[in-house]
């Protein structure tokens, strides 16, 4: 827990270690990188099978 806040603090706008953090554009733009990482991410573990598993009841 105290390894994310630290980093919080190294990455926000309060010290200026990575400058790229410091306006509202550059952190939009890292927000919809992640997003689409997370999506890939979530489209490597989708399976159909799963997906009927769930969606029907067992006969």
């Amino acid at each position: 827990m105290l390894g994310y806040i630290v980093a919080g603090l190294l990455a926000g706008p309060y010290i200026n270690i990575f400058p790229t953090v410091v306006d509202m554009e550059s952190v939009n733009i890292w927000a919809e990188i992640g997003v689409v990482f997370l999506l890939f991410a979530l489209g490597l573990e989708f399976s159909f099978k799963k997906l009927v598993n769930v969606a029907l009841p067992p006969l």
